[in-house]
């Protein structure tokens, strides 16, 4: 699967929870800025996503520092979503977390989409988000 196949599976896979999820184009381009494959928000809490889909896949310490800053500056948090070939699962990795090199085995240590989802855009807040 191409990677703007994944990337727009992925979209459709947030906004069919109701989530506001839009792919940012030409974010893999060879460019200056680093930009996330895709963007989604719901009820104030934001998500930048870099979107992998392989056997194996490697992420440089830079790209995942620099997407985790500029979550930041959205106000929200940045994530590595590893779909492993052969299944329709996706895995989901906080970029502080994630390991340069990704594989199956390392993405089925972090949360399966559903229960991020849950757990990320459709928790109450407590008293420590507030702070």
């Amino acid at each position: 699967m191409k990677g703007i196949r994944g990337e727009r599976e992925f979209v459709n896979l947030l906004r069919s929870y109701g989530i506001v999820a839009i792919r940012v184009p030409a974010s893999g381009a060879a460019r200056k800025d680093v930009l996330p494959d895709v963007i989604a928000a719901y009820l104030g809490r934001v998500a930048l996503f870099e979107v992998k889909h392989a056997q194996r896949s490697y992420i440089s310490r830079n790209r995942l520092k620099a997407l985790g800053e500029l979550a930041f500056h959205f106000g929200g948090k940045a994530f590595v979503a590893f779909r492993p070939k052969g299944t329709s699962d996706y895995y989901i990795i906080p970029v502080e977390k994630a390991p340069t090199m990704i594989d199956a085995d390392k993405a089925k240590l972090f949360d399966h989409v559903e229960a991020f989802i849950r757990e990320y855009f459709f928790r109450e807040p407590s008293v420590l988000d507030m702070l």
